[in-house]
C-alpha cells in the first residue's frame, strides 16, 4: 500500500447495535428484531463448549466466547479481548500452546495463506489436545476477516490412544488371543494364533472354538469350565488343543466373559500362552510400553521417568544434572530420498553410537522421528560441555551402512538442573529451546539454554509476527541516497533504501529483517512493496519538476530465484507510465552463485526486459571474477570494505585500481559505495571513478528531504 492511500476505518465492535450499523433508525421495528436476533446469536456462541475468536479485517479481535478464553487459560473476559490487534493477542495465544514458538509461527503462516483449515491437531497447554478450523470470511471477493474456532478433542484423542495401543497389543504380543461371540463363534484371532495353531485367520473365523479340541479332556472339564466363567466371568488353566497339522499342543489357556453395559453376555476373550513362555511375554508386553522399538532405547515416558528419579537424588545430594535435546540435521532428507528402510536403518546406529559415548549411569532416549534425549546425571555445566561436543562429533562423523557413507550431524540444546528448570517437563523444553539456537547457528552444533536465549528467541517471533503484517499497517519506510558524479557534483542515480518503522517509533535497518523475511517467505511481499513504492516515488517527484536520472532497486537472493522477477519488474513500469532503461536491478553474487544455470537465464530475461543489471557488494563473494567471465552484467557496485582504509593503505588503493581498469576493459559502469571523507573522494578521481555514493554526499534522507539534491527537470512535463 502507497502512503498516499489510507484504511479504512477499524470495524465496528459486536456491542454497537446491528440497525445502527445497517443505517436503520434505532426505533425501527425491523431494527430491534435484529437487534434481538444478533444478541441470540452472541448468546448461543457464547455457550458453545467450542473456542470462538473472530478478528476483522484490521486483524483486530471482534468477539470471542468463554470457551475460548476457558482454552487458553485467560483471565480476561470475552469482552475484554474486544478490539485487541495482532501483537497485543500474540503473548495471549502463544502462552496458550505447549510449544508457543513453533505455534506462533504456525499461526501467522496460517492467517498469511488466507485459505481454510480444518481439524488441525494442537497441543495446548497442560496436554489438552484440541482440533482447530481457520475460516477465511470474504464478501464480494474481499476479505473482511477471519475467525478461530477451537474443539477440545482431548478424550477422544485418549481413548483413540487407548484403542490403537490395545490393536497393537493384541496384534503383537507373543500370546495366541482368540474373540469369540457368546455362542463360541471365533470372531477374530491375532498373528501369533495363526502361528501357534497353524490355521489362518480366514480358516477359523465363523468356526465354533471346538475346531481346536483335542479330545483330551472329559465333559466335567468343560463343565467346570462353563460355571467359572457365569459365576466370576474368568478361568484359568492348562489345556490341550490340536494344531491344524493334527499334533497335540498344550497351552495355559485365559478366559474372560465380557459382558455389555445392561451385563448381558457379548464376548469370551481367551489367551493362550506356552506355560514356559509367559513371563517371558509378560515382560515383552511391559518393554514395549517404556522403550522404543525400533531402536530399543527408552521412550519419552521412561525418560521423563528417570529424570524426575535423577532430580530427586541430585536434589538430595546437591548435585546438577543436564538434559541434551538431540535434532538429526539431514534425517528428513535422507529419508525422503533413499526411504524409511534406509531411514530406519540409520536411526538405529544412531542410537547405537549415542550409548556407546554415555557413561553407564547415563540415559539416551528416543522421543519419536529424529529426536533423541540424553540425561548427563553427576555432572556439572563444563563437563555437560564436554559431553555436548562429543556427541555432536560423533554423530558428524560419517555413517557406512548399506554400501554408503552417509552424512547425518546433529543439533543439540542443554539445559541444566537446577539452573534452568526444576521438573522433568521444563528441562526437556528448554533444551529444545536451546537446539533451536543450535540450529540457527548454522547445525552441528550444540547450545546452552540461557534466560537471554528466550528472551532473545521471543523478541524475535514478536518481531516476526510483527514483520508479516508491515506492509499492511504501512510501517516500512523507504528512504533515498544519491550516486553522484563524481567530477560534476551531479546526481545520476538514487538508491531507494528500505527501513522499518516499529511501532513506538523504532527504526530497524534492513539486515535485522530482511534475513528474518528471506527464511520465512515474506521477501516476496516487501520485494513488491519496495518496487511498487519506488515507481509511485519517480512518478511523484517527475510531476513535481524534478529528474530522476536513474533508479537502483534491490533485489535479494530469494526474489532473484522466483522466474518472474522480469516480468513482475516489466508490469510495474508499464503500469507508472516508466522507462525501464532508467532502472538498474542490484544483485549479491551469492544470489547469482547459488544456481547459475537459471541464475543466467534470469539475468538474460531481466536485460531483454530493458533494464540493468548491477552486482551490488562486488569484491566480498567468493567468485566475483567468475560472475563477470560468467554473467550478461551492466555495472559493479565495489563494497564499502575496499574504501574505508583507501587513504591509508596501498594495497587497498592498488586493489581498487585494478578493478577500475578490469571493469573499464569489460565495458562495465562503477559505482563505489561508502564514500565517507574528501580525501576519498579525491583518490577515487585520481584513479578516474566517476560514480560514487555515500555519507559524503548524503545520508539515507526522506522523499521530502531528497529534494534539496533531486535535479530539476528541464521542463515540467514530467514525462518518464
Amino acid at each position: 500500500m502507497s502512503s498516499s492511500e489510507t484504511l479504512d476505518p477499524p470495524s465496528t465492535s459486536l456491542s454497537l447495535p446491528i440497525c445502527q450499523l445497517v443505517g436503520f433508525p434505532l426505533q425501527d421495528t425491523t431494527c430491534t428484531q435484529l437487534l434481538a436476533a444478533s444478541e441470540r446469536l452472541y448468546t448461543i456462541l457464547d455457550k458453545l463448549h467450542s473456542g470462538l475468536l473472530v478478528l476483522d479485517r484490521h486483524c483486530q479481535v471482534e468477539f470471542a466466547n468463554l470457551a475460548f478464553c476457558h482454552q487458553f487459560q485467560l483471565t480476561e473476559t470475552p469482552a475484554a479481548l474486544r478490539g485487541l490487534s495482532v501483537p497485543q493477542m500474540l503473548p495471549v495465544l502463544r502462552g496458550g500452546f505447549a510449544d508457543p514458538v513453533s505455534a506462533g509461527a504456525r499461526l501467522t503462516a496460517i492467517v498469511e495463506a488466507d485459505q481454510p483449515v480444518y481439524a488441525e491437531e494442537v497441543v495446548m497447554q497442560g496436554g489438552a489436545v484440541a482440533e482447530r478450523d481457520f475460516i477465511p470470511i470474504h464478501v464480494n471477493g474481499q476479505s473482511v476477516g477471519h475467525m478461530w474456532v477451537y474443539h477440545d478433542v482431548t478424550r477422544y484423542k485418549e481413548a483413540e490412544a487407548q484403542m490403537r495401543l490395545a490393536a497393537r497389543l493384541f496384534d503383537r504380543t507373543g500370546e495366541s488371543v482368540v474373540i469369540t461371540d457368546a455362542d463360541h463363534v471365533i470372531q477374530v484371532v491375532n498373528a501369533a494364533f495363526e502361528r501357534d495353531t497353524g490355521y489362518a485367520s480366514r480358516e477359523v473365523v465363523g468356526q465354533r472354538t471346538a475346531l481346536l479340541a483335542s479330545g483330551q479332556h472329559a465333559s466335567p472339564f468343560f463343565e467346570e469350565m462353563h460355571r467359572a466363567l457365569a459365576s466370576r466371568g474368568w478361568w484359568q488353566g492348562e489345556i490341550w488343543n490340536r494344531r491344524r497339522d493334527g499334533q497335540l499342543h498344550l497351552a495355559f489357556l485365559s478366559i474372560n466373559a465380557v459382558q455389555d453395559e445392561q451385563g448381558a453376555l457379548q464376548h469370551y476373550i481367551g489367551v493362550y500362552s506356552d506355560p514356559g513362555r509367559y513371563d517371558a511375554s509378560q515382560r515383552r508386553i511391559e518393554y514395549l510400553a517404556t522403550h522404543d522399538d525400533l531402536t530399543g532405547l527408552p521412550n519419552r515416558f521412561l525418560f521423563n521417568d528417570r529424570v524426575r528419579q535423577a532430580i530427586g537424588r541430585a536434589g538430595e545430594r546437591k548435585e546438577q544434572l543436564a538434559v541434551m535435546f538431540v535434532d538429526l540435521d539431514e534425517f528428513k532428507l535422507i529419508n525422503d530420498t533413499l526411504g524409511h528402510a534406509i531411514g530406519d536403518e540409520l536411526l538405529q546406529v544412531i542410537a547405537q553410537r549415542l550409548r556407546d559415548c554415555l557413561r553407564g549411569c547415563d540415559t539416551v532416549a528416543r522421543l519419536g522421528g529424529d529426536e533423541f534425549a540424553v540425561l548427563i546425571e553427576h555432572t556439572s555445566a563444563a563437563e555437560a560441555e564436554v559431553m555436548a561436543r562429543r556427541v555432536v562429533e560423533l554423530l558428524g562423523a560419517p555413517l557406512a551402512m548399506s554400501e554408503r557413507v552417509l552424512y547425518v550431524g546433529a543439533s543439540l540444546g542443554v539445559g541444566m538442573y537446577p539452573a534452568n528448570g526444576r521438573d522433568s517437563a521444563t528441562l526437556l523444553q528448554v533444551a529444545d529451546v536451546a537446539m533451536y539456537a543450535a540450529k540457527a547457528k548454522g547445525k552441528r552444533t550444540y547450545h546452552f539454554y540461557t534466560s537471554e536465549l528466550k528472551l532473545a528467541m521471543d523478541q524475535q517471533l514478536h518481531l516476526e509476527m510483527g514483520l508479516r503484517w508491515a506492509i499492511e499497517r504501512d510501517e516500512l519506510r523507504l528512504l533515498y541516497q544519491p550516486q553522484v558524479d563524481v567530477v560534476t557534483g551531479e546526481v545520476v542515480g538514487v538508491e531507494p533504501l528500505v527501513r522499518w518503522q516499529r511501532p513506538g517509533g523504532a527504526w530497524l535497518m534492513p539486515a535485522a529483517f530482511i534475513p528474518m523475511a528471506e527464511k520465512n517467505g515474506l521477501i516476496d511481499g516487501i520485494g513488491l512493496w519496495v518496487a511498487r513504492e519506488a515507481c509511485r516515488q519517480v512518478v511523484a517527484w517527475q510531476a513535481a519538476g524534478y529528474q530522476v536520472p536513474r533508479m537502483s532497486i534491490n533485489v535479494s537472493a530469494a526474489q532473484f530465484r522466483h522466474p518472474g522477477l522480469a516480468g513482475l519488474m516489466a508490469r510495474l513500469l508499464a503500469e507508472h507510465g516508466l522507462d525501464p532503461a532508467r532502472f538498474v536491478i542490484e544483485l549479491t553474487e551469492s544470489a547469482l552463485m547459488a544456481d547459475p544455470e537459471s541464475a543466467h537465464q534470469q539475468l538474460r530475461q531481466i536485460r531483454q526486459a530493458g533494464l540493468r543489471v548491477s552486482i551490488d557488494d562486488f569484491g566480498t563473494g567468493h567468485s566475483s571474477l567468475s560472475c563477470l567471465r560468467r554473467y550478461p552484467l551492466d555495472e559493479l557496485k565495489i563494497d564499502r570494505s575496499f574504501i574505508a582504509d583507501l587513504e591509508h593503505s596501498t594495497r587497498d588503493l592498488e586493489v581498487l585500481r585494478s578493478i577500475l581498469n578490469l571493469s573499464r576493459a569489460l565495458d562495465l559502469s562503477v559505482v563505489v559505495e561508502g564514500v565517507e571523507t574528501r580525501g576519498q573522494l579525491a583518490l577515487l578521481r585520481e584513479l578516474g571513478c566517476t560514480v560514487a555514493q555515500g555519507f559524503l554526499f548524503s545520508r539515507p534522507v526522506s522523499a521530502e528531504a531528497a529534494l534539496r539534491w533531486l535535479p530539476r527537470a528541464p521542463e515540467l512535463s514530467g514525462a518518464a
